[in-house]
Formats: C-alpha cells, structure tokens, sequence
C-alpha cells in the first residue's frame, strides 16, 4: 500500500486515559473506533515534531540543577521522547500530541510499527521484529548509514519522526502499544533501556515518568 493509499486514522479517534499494561504503568493511549492491518497513526499531526537538537539538550543538561523548570523540560524530553544521534550529538524528538502516552508492548504485544519496519517485516525480513526479550547485538541497527546523508541531514525531522503502522487490526478500546527497543539509537543506552525494559516488564520496576510523579528521581 502506498502513502497516498494508505487509510489514515486521525488523532481524534484516540483517547487518553490511565494504562492497562500493569501497575505503575501510568497514562496510556486507546483507540476509540476498529483500526485495520496498515492504516497508519495520526500521522497528518505527526508530520512536525518536537525537536530538541544537540546544543539545546547541552545547555539543558548543564544549568538543571539549578533550575526546577530546566529539570521538568528534561524530564518531559527524556521520558516522553526519543533519542537519536544523526547529527553526532545527542538529540531528541517528541510527538507533538497525545500519542506520545502510548505505552510499550512487552515481549512483541505491540500492535503498532513505524512503516518501515512494518513493511520490512510484511516481507518476511529477520531483524523487523525485535522485542525487549530477544535483542541481541547483531540486532542492533544505527539510525540512519555511517555514509553521509544529504537527505537526512536537510530532513532530519522527517526522517526521525517515521509515522507508525497498525501491526494487526485493532478493535475499538484496545489500547496502542509501541515498541520502545527503537526508541534509542546509541549503543550504550540501548542495552541499558533494553535492560530497564525487562524488569518493567517482569513487573520489578517502573517507567521513568511514573518515577518522576511519584518523585523517586
């Protein structure tokens, strides 16, 4: 199915409302209509993201200790966003609306996918499918080729902000889970956020937001 074919659901059909995934799991993202296999996700108002580039994210880091508003601006960006190096530094991208609450779907329960990997693994491909479980080092994919990228660099937002897929069709009140394994592009801080996955999973902790309103960190 092309993009112009490619039924969409607007961000209207979904809701927010508390998760069902576990305890502690906090504000979660239900779709109020049936979805069909391939429609995609809002992705009309996921088209500008919310950018946080490497020189911002720096200057952020080094004044919040001494700023409440600075430490809650990380917070949000570090909680609800993700992480990317496409330029070199460290970087981050939001969703600019209320899919930024959906949840992960432990060990392969997502129903959503970014197109790519949807499409990849529509076509049977290996290393489309990978959960908190299974990951391994040889599964473990940069965000864009180490050969410079014109495109990308002239589009970063566009190209880090890939609309989501429905993995399989979706009933009305089923609640949209994510696969966070992708949410992390630097090497180190994926195995540690693979690792922080399986014992939120396990049901031995929980995420960072629900750390933070509960003031842990």
């Amino acid at each position: 199915v092309t993009d112009v074919a490619r039924i969409n659901v607007p961000i209207s059909d979904f809701e927010v409302k508390m998760s069902g995934v576990g305890d502690g799991s906090g504000r979660g993202v239900y779709t109020k209509v049936d979805i069909k296999q391939g429609s995609s996700i809002a992705r009309k108002e996921n088209a500008r993201p919310i950018h946080i580039p490497a020189s911002s994210l720096d200057l952020i880091e080094k004044y919040m200790d001494s700023s409440v508003d600075l430490t809650k601006a990380y917070g949000y960006i570090d909680g609800y966003g993700w992480e990317t190096e496409t330029f070199g530094g460290e970087e981050y991208f939001v969703e600019p609306n209320i899919m930024t609450f959906s949840n992960h779907g432990c060990d392969g329960s997502f129903n959503v996918l970014d197109w790519t990997t949807y499409d990849a693994w529509r076509n049977n491909e290996e290393w489309a499918i990978v959960t908190e479980q299974n990951a391994t080092m040889d599964q473990y994919e940069p965000f864009r080729d180490e050969v410079y990228d014109i495109y990308t660099d002239r589009h970063v937002a566009h190209s880090a902000l890939e609309y989501t897929v429905a993995s399989r069709d979706i009933k009305a009140g089923e609640e949209i889970l994510s696969n966070y394994v992708d949410y992390v592009t630097d090497i180190d801080h994926w195995l540690d956020e693979l690792e922080d996955l399986k014992r939120v999973c396990r049901g031995e902790d929980v995420g960072f937001i629900t750390k933070s309103e509960r003031s842990e960190i």
